[in-house]
């Protein structure tokens, strides 16, 4: 009599494909935790790094602005007031041939109606080559410091309150702003608004405060000051 044979067939059993599942998932989870978690971060280094570049580059126009800056006269007025500033510079150059001069101003723009936030605001008109013609932007920038006063609506069009030819862009999120100005050997706060022909100039040095809200790249209170060449020194 031929004895039969057993064949066993070996594998896993149901709990055991359960607990693999159930380790896999866990380890899938905490592996899309940590892939999120990388992105979030990039996303906010990304957002940083760009707020510190846009806020250097605000910085950088700051100076640029004062280095160009025509003498202030009746031609080419200066005025600050204790939320506004503005006064006629040199264009940028165009090749050899002379842009004439433009209109700069910089404000501080609420971002609600409750005021809780504002921006930093540069506005900068057309190059213009002939006495009307600055006398034009400069009306055009009192006209755009207006409208800085109120915050925009969310149907506010950009082109229109820039005025005719202008051109506004937003530097910094900030809580506040002010400029000094070195008279006579010590620091003066922004007087009311005039212009300097008839008031402080002339000025040897300006001092620009700015307070910058919190949950940004950068925040506190940032000074940077420019010194008139002819004054000498170091900016």
């Amino acid at each position: 009599m031929r004895r039969g044979t057993v064949k066993v067939i070996s594998g896993f059993t149901l709990i055991e494909m359960l607990v693999a599942i159930a380790i896999m998932a866990v380890m899938a989870g905490l592996s899309w935790r940590g892939l999120d978690a990388m992105a979030t971060s990039k996303t906010h280094n990304d957002a940083y790094r760009q707020q510190v570049l846009a806020l250097q580059a605000g910085l950088a126009q700051w100076g640029a602005d004062w280095d160009a800056m025509m003498q202030p006269s009746l031609q080419t007025p200066l005025e600050a007031t204790a939320t506004s500033l503005r006064f006629v510079r040199q264009a940028p150059a165009q090749g050899p041939v002379d842009a004439g001069l433009v209109v700069v101003a910089y404000a501080q723009q609420p971002t609600d109606s409750q005021a809780s936030t504002s921006t930093w605001v540069r506005w900068q008109s057309k190059p213009v080559t002939q006495h009307a013609g600055l006398a034009n932007a400069w009306k055009q920038s009192a006209t755009w410091l207006e409208s800085m006063s109120q915050a925009p609506t969310p149907h506010d069009d950009s082109a229109d309150r820039d005025g005719d030819g202008g051109k506004s862009v937003t530097l910094a999120t900030i809580s506040n702003w002010t400029t000094q100005f070195f008279v006579n050997n010590q620091w003066q706060d922004t007087p009311p608004p005039t212009s300097f022909v008839s008031a402080i100039a002339p000025f040897d040095a300006v001092r620009l405060h700015l307070e910058l809200t919190h949950g940004q790249a950068l925040t506190g209170l940032i000074t940077r000051d420019w010194i008139v060449p002819s004054a000498g020194g170091t900016r």
